[in-house]
């Protein structure tokens, strides 16, 4: 009883497959490379045999004359015999072009040599519509050429059809080739990805306590946010008060301002007492001004209606301590210009956070996507290998491993 061997796989690098591919199917259309070879012999003899033919054909003295049939009438005889010159030495020129591939799949290199030698088949074809009348009168002459080139002729089709025979096998060659470019593709793709990712998870770790500044600037927002809120209410009650005090004096203050010609000085201190009395001086003006108001209003110098309560508001102004009240303000003026100052600091170190913070988060989102990105590109590579692994048994039953390609 006989027993299949057991074949083991044999251990190809990644960089190693496009080469092992190449011998393999090389290997696989062995017969087509012998045919193909045989005929490139055959037309490589018949260029041999062209070139020769061209040599004799050049050093022939019996010129052709207008006695003989093949010669055109208008032709110049004188202007042939230089043109016959002229087109040996352009079929010489044609037929010293040498073929040169640096391919080792055989299908592709003998597909090049087929077109290298239908492009030279065709300059030839030109060049005897060129030389028309040269190939027309030497007839005779030409029929060594005319034998020589068919047979170069049906070299170029059987070569035609062997390539064609074997134009499956090679779709299947190109088929794997292209896989093996995929995966190397593929391979690069992910590397990059890698590489990003850990660009990103850097710049995350850098800027891991944007979160706990974030909390903190929020409870300093809140804390001086009200702080301004109880400042500007106590200002603003503070002024309206003594506001109100002042402007009940409007009308006898318009009165005496008019009677001691002094055009309205005391009304402007009344209209604006917290910004123009902000000093001792300037309060011991205010309080003389309106002594002689009050002393005015007793007098009965100034008419004014309520002039016993007019007189009692002085009073109870004089009496007061509204200087201190009105520095009070301006203390709180100030105080709650820092305030806001300081707010505007919070509020712009608290958006440079919240912007660290909205990009951290375009940065986690684009970390997500690009893991995703990577095992996508893990799954591709594996089942490319796969794949490939698959076709070389299957074609060219050839059992291996590709290495250099990690699974996980």
């Amino acid at each position: 009883m006989f027993f299949k061997k057991n074949v083991e796989a044999e251990d190809i690098r990644l960089d190693e497959l496009n080469n092992a591919l190449n011998k393999l199917f090389n290997r696989h259309v062995s017969g087509f490379a012998l045919k193909a070879e045989d005929i490139v012999n055959r037309i490589k003899m018949s260029e041999e045999e062209f070139i020769d033919a061209c040599d004799r054909f050049e050093s022939i003295t019996d010129e052709p004359d207008y006695d003989d049939e093949f010669v055109p009438a208008k032709v110049d005889l004188s202007v042939l015999k230089s043109q016959k010159r002229s087109y040996v030495e352009t079929l010489k020129r044609i037929m010293d072009n040498e073929f040169d591939s640096n391919k080792t799949n055989k299908h592709e290199f003998y597909s090049e040599f087929l077109d290298y030698i239908k492009h030279k088949r065709d300059r030839i074809l030109k060049a005897n519509a060129t030389f028309r009348f040269v190939f027309m009168s030497y007839a005779k002459y030409i029929k060594r050429f005319k034998d020589i080139f068919s047979m170069i002729d049906r070299n170029i089709e059987r070569l035609e059809y062997e390539i064609g025979n074997i134009n499956q096998e090679y779709d299947v060659y190109k088929s794997i080739h292209g896989k093996i470019t995929g995966i190397v593709n593929v391979i690069d793709e992910e590397s990059l990805l890698e590489e990003e990712l850990d660009s990103l998870e850097s710049k995350i770790e850098f800027n891991k306590n944007s979160a706990v500044a974030e909390d903190k600037d929020d409870l300093k927002l809140d804390r001086i946010k009200k702080e301004v809120e109880t400042l500007e209410e106590k200002i603003v009650f503070k002024e309206k008060t003594i506001n109100s005090i002042f402007l009940q004096l409007k009308r006898a203050v318009r009165k005496y301002d008019y009677l001691v010609g002094k055009k309205g000085k005391l009304l402007n201190i009344v209209l604006d007492p917290i910004n123009l009395i902000s000093n001792e001086n300037e309060y011991l003006f205010l309080k003389k001004e309106l002594v002689s108001l009050r002393e005015a209003i007793n007098k009965k110098e100034i008419q004014i209606k309520n002039s016993k309560e007019t007189v009692e508001h002085i009073s109870n102004i004089l009496n007061s301590d509204i200087l201190n009240d009105i520095k009070e303000i301006i203390e709180l003026r100030f105080e709650l210009s820092k305030s806001k100052s300081g707010l505007k600091s919070i509020m712009r170190i608290a958006e440079d956070n919240r912007m660290k913070i909205a990009d951290k988060r375009r940065r986690v989102e684009s970390i997500k996507r690009l893991k995703l990105d990577i095992d996508e590109a893990k799954r591709r590579i594996i089942e490319l290998k796969e794949s490939l692994e698959n076709d070389f048994i299957k074609h060219y039953k050839k059992k291996i491993v590709i290495k250099g390609v990690e699974q996980s």
